[in-house]
């Protein structure tokens, strides 16, 4: 089967995707709520660093596209930050997520919001 992500999501991950970072891919997964992380725990969505990959389950939808953008969002963070040589950091992965959201709803983004 060939899926889709809505417009809404691929219209997100351009309003966040920034030109000085690698590409990653986005896999969003019809038909489950969690997806299994690398190690072995239940999650919302997984940054796969080897493979560039972010993977979020579409059942998140049930939740709130807030929380499909949010994680997606999250999981870019952790791409960042691979991609510049720094540890994982959840609380920063969060604060981004954040601001990306509520910038995406109100449509006003500044290359200074986007800063990690």
């Amino acid at each position: 089967m060939i899926y889709f992500a809505s417009d809404e999501i691929r219209e997100f991950t351009e309003f966040i995707s920034m030109p000085n970072i690698s590409p990653v891919e986005l896999y969003v997964i019809p038909g489950y709520d969690t997806i299994e992380t690398t190690d072995g725990e239940k999650g919302l969505a997984v940054y796969d660093l080897e493979n560039a990959r972010i993977i979020v389950p579409e059942g998140l939808s049930k939740e709130g596209k807030k929380q499909v953008l949010s994680s997606i969002a999250h999981e870019y963070f952790h791409h960042i930050e691979h991609t510049q040589g720094k540890a994982h950091d959840e609380e920063k992965a969060e604060k981004f997520a954040r601001r990306m959201v509520t910038a995406f709803e109100f449509a006003a983004v500044s290359d200074s919001d986007k800063r990690i």
